[in-house]
């Protein structure tokens, strides 16, 4: 893959999930891959650390990135890395929440399909409000959080990733 933004982006991502663990509601999981949910993916735990890194990121590009590579770099940042701890849909939820609080009107329907109309009010409401549009998802992402039951033992460091993201992504606004 020569896409330097997915480099970039799956690199962070990779450096907060770690090679391997079995410390996640997703069970045993390699690179951040949950062996639970995507048992298609087990040979992982067979293959090198190089090796498996390589397929891992094959994977979350076509999983997690590709739905999202038509938003802004540092927008796509947060919401790929959220879509990596949620799912998809779920972090197409916090983006329209986020949208709706931002605008302080329900816009978009919180249904977590990144259709036409979340893409388009998406591009809009970051080319006029980039900067708020990353602190209101980083607020909408962690409120998701304080909902989970695991909340408890990972809050932490879910909270801490959260706004490193968050930071990394306000710090590329910068160099746009």
């Amino acid at each position: 893959m020569k896409d330097k933004e997915f480099e970039s982006i799956i690199e962070i991502i990779l450096e907060k999930e770690g090679y391997k663990s079995e410390d996640s509601k997703g069970g045993e999981t390699v690179w951040g891959v949950s062996l639970k949910y995507h048992p298609e993916m087990k040979y992982l735990l067979n293959e090198s650390w190089t090796a498996s890194k390589e397929k891992a990121k094959k994977f979350y590009y076509q999983h997690y990135y590709l739905p999202f590579s038509s938003l802004p770099f540092p927008l796509r940042l947060c919401v790929v890395d959220a879509a990596v701890q949620f799912w998809t849909n779920d972090a197409v939820k916090i983006l329209q929440t986020a949208i709706n609080e931002l605008l302080e009107e329900d816009a978009l329907k919180v249904d977590g399909i990144f259709g036409e109309k979340t893409k388009l009010l998406t591009q809009g409401v970051y080319i006029a409000y980039r900067r708020r549009l990353i602190l209101h998802y980083t607020i909408s992402r962690i409120r998701k959080y304080l909902e989970s039951e695991l909340f408890p033992n990972y809050g932490k460091g879910w909270i801490e990733r959260t706004l490193d993201i968050m930071k990394k992504a306000l710090e590329s606004i910068k160099e746009e």
